[in-house]
C-alpha cells in the first residue's frame, strides 16, 4: 500500500513538472511570437522613414533643378552671367551693384600743446608708476 501511493504520487509529481515544462514551452513562444513581430514592425517603420526621407531629397533636388532650369530660361535673352560665382574687383559676378556706402568723416583733431614741465610732470608719474610695479 506504502509503495502504491509513493508511485501516485511520483506519477503526480510528473505530471504536474510536465505540465510546468509545457506552461515554460508556451510561454517561451509567445514571447518570441511577440518579439518577432515587434522586430517586423520596427523593420516596415526604417524601411518607410528611408522611403519618406528619399522622397523628400528627391523632390528637394528636382525643385533646386528646375528652378535652376527656370532662371536660365528668364536669362536666356539677357547677357549671359556666370553661375560660378567668381570674384572681380570685390563684387561677385552677375551680381546687383552693391551701393556705396557713404563715409563717415571724422571729428577733427584736437592738438594740445604741453609746457616742457608738463611733459617732465607726466614722464615723472609714468615712471613712478611703473618702477612701483616692478619692486
Amino acid at each position: 500500500m506504502f509503495i502504491q501511493q509513493t508511485k501516485e504520487l511520483q506519477t503526480a509529481m510528473e505530471g504536474k513538472i510536465l505540465l510546468a515544462e509545457q506552461w515554460r514551452q508556451y510561454q517561451l513562444l509567445t514571447i518570441n511570437t511577440a518579439f518577432d513581430a515587434e522586430k517586423v514592425q520596427a523593420e516596415d517603420e526604417l524601411r518607410i522613414g528611408k522611403k519618406q526621407l528619399q522622397d523628400r531629397l528627391v523632390a528637394a533636388i528636382q525643385d533646386k533643378r528646375r528652378k535652376i532650369i527656370e532662371d536660365k530660361n528668364t536669362n536666356f535673352g539677357e547677357t549671359k552671367v556666370s553661375t560660378r560665382g567668381r570674384k572681380r574687383g570685390g563684387t561677385s559676378i552677375g551680381s546687383a551693384p552693391q551701393p556705396v556706402a557713404k563715409r563717415k568723416f571724422a571729428p577733427p583733431v584736437i592738438n594740445y600743446v604741453l609746457n616742457p614741465w608738463e611733459i617732465n610732470d607726466d614722464l615723472q608719474l609714468i615712471f613712478n608708476k611703473t618702477s612701483s610695479r616692478t619692486r
